[in-house]
């Protein structure tokens, strides 16, 4: 189930006890989500207010019209007519947050829920000690996110000596530095030589297609990513997959 689903069901009160676990969880651990949910939980507040306050107008129209109207003598066709307002009212609160749950996002909105730079864990970093060689010059930039450093220096290290997990560094360097183009066929790579960042290569390429819009390509990078069965990024593979489900 895609965060946005468990979003919908919790707003429409139709969460399991395993679903609702989910959920809290969720609030508590990632912020994007907290946040989504807490903005279209005041939007079907306002909503809600809104409609309270057209109803309450046409009820009053109704009543006034009542009260000069000859169908008046028969009370049952103006508790009709009151029946069929509320009924318009709550359909169409219903179809507006149903529309609002299946509207599907755009490449770039998915790219920015899920992306983030990979964590150094190859080489941590000791704080406070100079840096002894280029290698370590290139991990305390990228720790630092001056990413633009990091990648001129993982390439001087590089050209000393070839290491294919460091040139998934770099990669990742240029990738976040916003050079994406130098960055793809690097990552393609890695993905393809089942090598120890192999996982996370495919990850970083759907995002980026994703950022481009290419959701197909995308996809076919997550399923081939699932296909590894590594455990990288399992549920966050999931919920994607389910939201590229028509590409």
């Amino acid at each position: 189930m895609t965060n946005e689903t468990l979003i919908q069901k919790q707003l429409q009160g139709q969460l399991s006890n395993e679903q609702m676990n989910q959920f809290n969880t969720l609030m508590e651990t990632d912020n994007a989500f907290a946040k989504a949910y807490e903005e279209q939980h005041s939007l079907k507040k306002a909503i809600a207010a809104n409609e309270r306050n057209t109803l309450k107008k046409q009820l009053q129209s109704l009543e006034q019209g009542d009260q000069t109207s000859t169908s008046s003598k028969n009370p049952l066709t103006k508790w009709l007519a009151i029946a069929a307002v509320i009924a318009i009212a709550l359909i169409g609160s219903t179809y507006f947050f149903q529309d609002l749950g299946n509207a599907s996002k755009s490449g770039t909105e998915l790219y920015a829920t899920y992306y983030e730079a990979y964590p150094n864990v190859l080489q941590p970093v000791t704080r406070g000690n100079t840096p002894e060689d280029e290698l370590s010059e290139a991990f305390l930039a990228y720790e630092n996110g001056a990413y633009e450093d990091a990648a001129t220096s993982f390439k001087i290290a590089l050209d000393q000596k070839e290491d294919q997990d460091v040139r998934f560094y770099y990669a990742m360097s240029l990738l976040n530095s916003g050079d994406t183009q130098s960055a793809l066929p690097i990552l393609d790579t890695i993905a393809q030589s089942d090598s120890r960042f192999s996982p996370q290569s495919y990850w970083y390429i759907a995002l980026s297609q994703l950022q481009s819009e290419n959701k197909e390509s995308a996809k076919d990078n997550l399923l081939q990513l699932d296909a590894l069965d590594s455990g990288f990024k399992t549920q966050k593979i999931e919920d994607l997959l389910e939201q590229l489900e028509d590409f």
